[in-house]
Order: structure tokens, then C-alpha cells, then sequence
């Protein structure tokens, strides 16, 4: 049974620099990972050096000895994220993918238990939990989202999301913004436990920027 790691990145070049070592210490050589570059806004003058950075941080994993399967492909976003992330199925050779977005960490433990609990449950869809967390984030911003936070200052936690599926072609991605997987009939959820989260890390500045975004998309 193979786990193909599906990725999106569009500038974020210090974080998926950090996703990608993490996940070649913690997954399976006969695994693989596929990334997928969103090149929309490539020579139109935005985000030039950010650019840059980033097609040296994927040509460092694609042609170093860090994976031993590794592809990189790009896409031209234009405001619908499950066409983005259908290109990185449709790319995608595993039985199961997990996807993951460029700013996202998954943990160790769930990165090395995954295999195995993907072989004891037959399941077309495994529910993750995940650990957001805003620096920077203030009361305002929460009451404006209506948004909560714990006592470990984890937003909306487990905040449960669809992200490992069987790769099969009827169970795909949906719905430009805020994406969800269509198709699958049978799901289970992880435990919302720290060590099978996924971590998401991030600057208020950013998540301001992405939020005006999906409003402008929906």
C-alpha cells in the first residue's frame, strides 16, 4: 500500500522548505511526494523574489538525494482551489494521498503510524485533526470570525479536516473556495490527539491577507 504526500505551494518557500525535510525524515522510501507549483502570477512582477527563493528550495529537494520519489508539477491557479488540488491527484501514483498544504506540518507520529492505520481501516476518507495557530491574533479578530481558542492557543481545535482519501477517480476535490472531498462513502476521524494533528503555524498579517481572498473568490 502506497501513501502519496500531495502539496500545494505558491510562495511559500521557507515553509514548504520545512515541510518537505520534515516529511523526508518521516515517510517511507516507497512512498512518494508530489508538489504542485501554482504559477499564475510567475513574471508579472509580484512576489518575484519569493519566487526565485522557491524554485531553489524545490530544485534542492527534486535533485538532491533527500526522496526517493519526488515530482514537482505546476499549475496556473485562477481562483478555484480544487482545480489545484485535482491537478495534484490527477498526479498522484499512491493508493491513499494525504494532501497538505505548504504551510502545514504533519506529525511525526502520525507520519509513521499513517501506513499502518490506513491498512487496518478500510476507509475511503480519514478526517485529520488540525492545530491552528495565529500569532499575533488578537480579541478583535476573534469576535470578527467568531473564532475560539484553547488554553494552548490552538484556534478552533480539532478543526477536523478531509485530507488523506483512497485515489480513486469518482472521489475528488469540490467547490472553488473552502474545497471539500466529494465521493467517498465510508470516513473515519482521527483522535484529537497532539501527536496526530497537523500543525498550522502562521502570522495574523497572513491569515488577514488569505481571508480577504476566499472573500473575493466566494
Amino acid at each position: 500500500m502506497k501513501i502519496s504526500y500531495g502539496i500545494t505551494v505558491y510562495n511559500e518557500y521557507k515553509e514548504i522548505d520545512n515541510l518537505l525535510f520534515h516529511l523526508s525524515k518521516h515517510i517511507r522510501d516507497e512512498d512518494e511526494v508530489v508538489v504542485t507549483q501554482d504559477v499564475s502570477k510567475i513574471g508579472t512582477g509580484v512576489f518575484e523574489e519569493d519566487f526565485q527563493s522557491l524554485e531553489k528550495v524545490l530544485e534542492k529537494y527534486e535533485y538532491g538525494s533527500y526522496f526517493k520519489n519526488l515530482k514537482v508539477t505546476t499549475f496556473n491557479f485562477n481562483k478555484d482551489f480544487s482545480a489545484l488540488k485535482n491537478h495534484t491527484k490527477e498526479n498522484c501514483s499512491g493508493d491513499y494521498i494525504f494532501h497538505i498544504d505548504a504551510d502545514e506540518i504533519p506529525n511525526k507520529v502520525l507520519l509513521k503510524q499513517l501506513p499502518q492505520i490506513l491498512e487496518i481501516n478500510d476507509t475511503d476518507l480519514v478526517w485529520v485533526p488540525r492545530i491552528n495557530i495565529v500569532n499575533g491574533i488578537t480579541e478583535f479578530h476573534m469576535n470578527l470570525w467568531k473564532w475560539r481558542q484553547t488554553e494552548q492557543g490552538w484556534i478552533n481545535f480539532p478543526d477536523y479536516q478531509a485530507r488523506i482519501f483512497r485515489n480513486v477517480d469518482h472521489i475528488k476535490w469540490v467547490k472553488p473556495v473552502h474545497e471539500v472531498i466529494d465521493g467517498a462513502t465510508t470516513y473515519s476521524h482521527l483522535p484529537p490527539h497532539e501527536e496526530l494533528t497537523l500543525k498550522h503555524e502562521k502570522e495574523i498579517a497572513r491569515q488577514e491577507v488569505q481571508n480577504k481572498l476566499y472573500d473575493q473568490i466566494i
